[in-house]
C-alpha cells in the first residue's frame, strides 16, 4: 500500500500541489506519515503479522490522508470543468467589444452581455471565421508567464515598466493601465532579438513609455511622436517633460534624434507628418496609437498608420474606454465595423473593406486592442 500511494498518488499530489493550497497540504501529511512508515519498513518484513498490525495506526492515518488528497483533487478538477476559453457568434461578438472593455469603476463604459462576459480577459477574431475565440479570469496571463518561464531570456516589459514608471502597467496603482500581458505575448520574443525593426508610438509625453521600449526591445528603431513639442503649442505643455530632453521652448527641427529614439514634433496623426518622419525608416512592424484618444484622432491616425504598416505587422490602440467619452468614438466607427467585416461571408459585404481586405485578426483585452496585418 505504501508504495502504490508512493509511487502512484504522490505523483498526482505533486501535480495538484503545485496550484492549490490545500492539496499541498494533504500531500504533505501523506508524504510524513509515508515516511513514517517506510522508515518501519524492514522492521515490519522482520516480524510477523500480529508484530505489524502495530502500525496500524500510521495506516489509518495514511489511508485518511489519502482520502483527503482525493477529496481535494477532486474540488479542483470540478472548478477545472469551467471553461477558460469559449466561442460567441458573430452577433454576440460585435456586442462584447464594448464589454471586453467594461470597468465598473468606469461609468462610461458599458456590458451589453453580462451573462456572457462575466469574467471575461480578451476577445479575438479571426478573418473567414463564423465566431470569435473568448478566454476568462487569466488564461492568456497564464499561458504568457509559462512562456517566459520557457524562455528565460525574454526580458518582462512589467518589470521594466515599473522601473521606467509608464502607465502602461501596474493596473492597480490609479491612473496605470495593465497592458503588458499583450504586450507580452506579441512582442516578447523580440526583447532578446537581433533583428532590426520599426516601431512608431503616438503619444510621447513624457517619454517614460518611449524608455521602457528601449530597454525591453534592444534592436528597435524607435519613432515617437508628440504634437506638445511643437513650439507655442499648449495642447500638452501640461504633461511635456522639459527636463529630459530640453527642446520645449526653443526654435528646433519637426524631427529630433536623440540617440535612443527620434523624435518627431507634430501631429503623428497627419499622413504627411508620418510620411515625412518615416521617409528613411523601414515599414513600421508595430504602430502604437497612445495619442489624445479623441475618436477623430483615433480613427484619422488608423485611416493613414495602416497603410504604412508592414505586412504582418500589428497595430496597437490604447486607452479604448476613451471612445466612450462621446457618442460615437473609436469602437462604434472602427472597432465593431472592423469586428464584422472580419466574420463577413463576402468581401463585397466588408463596411471598411480598405482595411480589412488586409487584416487578419483582432484580439481585445480591456482598454486595448491589436490589429494583426496579413503577410
Amino acid at each position: 500500500m505504501v508504495l502504490l500511494v508512493l509511487y502512484v498518488l504522490l505523483p498526482l499530489a505533486a501535480a495538484i500541489g503545485e496550484t492549490h493550497g490545500a492539496a499541498k497540504q494533504a500531500l504533505d501529511s501523506v508524504a510524513a506519515v509515508v515516511e513514517g512508515t517506510l522508515i518501519r519498513r524492514e522492521a515490519l518484513s522482520r516480524h510477523s503479522i500480529e508484530h505489524a498490525t502495530n502500525d496500524f495506526p500510521s495506516l489509518t492515518r495514511l489511508v485518511d490522508a489519502v482520502s483527503e488528497l482525493i477529496k481535494t483533487a477532486t474540488e479542483k478538477i470540478t472548478v477545472s470543468i469551467e471553461p477558460a476559453s469559449k466561442t460567441a457568434s458573430l452577433t454576440e461578438c460585435v456586442k462584447l467589444m464594448d464589454d471586453v472593455h467594461y470597468n465598473a469603476a468606469d461609468k462610461r463604459t458599458r456590458q451589453n452581455l453580462r451573462n456572457i462576459s462575466e469574467g471575461l480577459e480578451s476577445i479575438r477574431i479571426d478573418k473567414g471565421q463564423a465566431s470569435c475565440s473568448l478566454s476568462f479570469g487569466e488564461a492568456l496571463k497564464g499561458s504568457v508567464e509559462r512562456k517566459m518561464v520557457a524562455e528565460p531570456q525574454m526580458q518582462s516589459l512589467l518589470k521594466i515598466g515599473e522601473v521606467t514608471l509608464t502607465d502602461k502597467v501596474g493596473g492597480q496603482t490609479p491612473g496605470k493601465h495593465h497592458y503588458e500581458t499583450m504586450y507580452q505575448d506579441l512582442l516578447g520574443h523580440m526583447s532578446f532579438s537581433d533583428e532590426r525593426f520599426t516601431m512608431v508610438e503616438i503619444g510621447f509625453s513624457t517619454g517614460h513609455s518611449a524608455e521602457a521600449w528601449r530597454k525591453f526591445l534592444p534592436s528597435v528603431d524607435l519613432h515617437e511622436f508628440e504634437i506638445g513639442c511643437i513650439p507655442g503649442c499648449h495642447c500638452n505643455k501640461s504633461t511635456w517633460n522639459t527636463q529630459r530632453d530640453g527642446l520645449w521652448g526653443r526654435s528646433h527641427p519637426s524631427h529630433n534624434d536623440l540617440g535612443y529614439m527620434k523624435l518627431h514634433c507634430g501631429d503623428g496623426t497627419e499622413k504627411d507628418m508620418l510620411t515625412e518622419a518615416l521617409k528613411n525608416a523601414s515599414a513600421p512592424y508595430v504602430f502604437i496609437d497612445d495619442g489624445s484618444h479623441g475618436a477623430d484622432d483615433m480613427v484619422r491616425a488608423f485611416e493613414n498608420g495602416w497603410p504604412m504598416l508592414k505586412e504582418g505587422g500589428l497595430y496597437f490602440v490604447e486607452d479604448m474606454a476613451e471612445s466612450y467619452a462621446v457618442q460615437n468614438g473609436f469602437v462604434e466607427r472602427m472597432a465593431k465595423p472592423l469586428a464584422r467585416d472580419l466574420m463577413a461571408k463576402r468581401d463585397e459585404d466588408m463596411e471598411m473593406r480598405h482595411i480589412s481586405k488586409d487584416l487578419e485578426w483582432i484580439r481585445c483585452m480591456e482598454q486595448i486592442c491589436v490589429y494583426k496585418k496579413s503577410r
